[in-house]
């Protein structure tokens, strides 16, 4: 479980569940980070979830003959928030309105959000602190300056110190702030994800292979963030791939975007063709 501070997710939202039951026409799950219209607003128990259910025509573009093919008990689902009743506590989810792009961006970020809030039951536990303590300390406003508890730790590990410097907690905790960065800049590592692709490049000049070594060039000078590399491979004419690395997919996205673009202007210049097909 991850906390939030919401009991009920947004309409629009991605959100990790884990299969409870299926039934002929739905499937029933509960959701990993939210405590729907239990008493409790957060808990870290672990049957104390918000409840939702994925309709059978909401579980793949085509005609199902059997519900059991999509999913199974306790299996993790990544599932698109499509109507909240709150005074009900209800929630309807869909699975095949999320890409396979989505799923995975979705399932990593959850996983190492997962991983950061353990950080922060162990650090509790060493200063008699609970979890719900280090989140008011220090997670919510790491999350309010930088948007989630990921970005927070990669900001703290390009940054250093002040980041946590930055934060205002109680006066009484001030002296835990050099150890938290501590824990934080020697167990947490840089998360750095790769996408691949494949260029099939097809130039029809007498000059092709100057061409083509010219485009490279020109995508190869396409400006990097510091934690951002991009690979070529020449596999055999006319095809070439493209290996991005990066801290998360969405940057690793962005950037893979700019060198199609590039590279389909530079050759469509001289009449020539690009097709782009994902590897990865």
């Amino acid at each position: 479980m991850v906390l939030k501070r919401s009991r009920f997710p947004e309409i629009g939202e991605l959100v990790v569940a884990q299969v409870e039951n299926i039934e002929k026409m739905y499937i029933y799950v509960r959701l990993e980070d939210y405590v729907g219209n239990h008493e409790e607003k957060i808990s870290e128990a672990e049957d104390i979830r918000a409840r939702g259910m994925v309709h059978i025509s909401e579980l793949a573009n085509r005609w199902i003959k059997n519900i059991n093919n999509f999913a199974r008990i306790n299996q993790r689902l990544v599932l698109k928030v499509l109507r909240v009743d709150e005074r009900k506590g209800h929630i309807d989810l869909s699975l095949r309105r999320v890409n396979k792009e989505q799923k995975t961006n979705k399932m990593n970020e959850w996983k190492y959000e997962v991983k950061a809030e353990n950080l922060f039951r162990m650090f509790g536990k060493e200063h008699d602190l609970s979890l719900i303590d280090m989140y008011d300390l220090f997670g919510w406003p790491l999350i309010d300056a930088y948007g989630s508890i990921h970005e927070a730790f990669d900001a703290i590990k390009k940054q250093g110190k002040s980041v946590v410097d930055d934060i205002k907690i109680e006066e009484d905790y001030e002296d835990l702030k050099d150890e938290f960065f501590e824990l934080i800049d020697s167990s947490v590592q840089l998360q750095q994800v790769d996408i691949e692709g494949q260029f099939e490049i097809v130039v029809y000049e007498g000059n092709g292979v100057d061409i083509v070594k010219d485009a490279f060039k020109s995508v190869k000078k396409i400006k990097k963030g510091k934690f951002t590399n991009f690979d070529f491979l020449y596999i055999g004419a006319p095809y070439y791939r493209v290996k991005i690395t990066a801290n998360d997919y969405p940057t690793a996205e962005k950037y893979l975007k700019k060198i199609r673009d590039e590279m389909t202007k530079k050759i469509e210049s001289f009449n020539g063709t690009v097709a782009f097909e994902r590897t990865d």
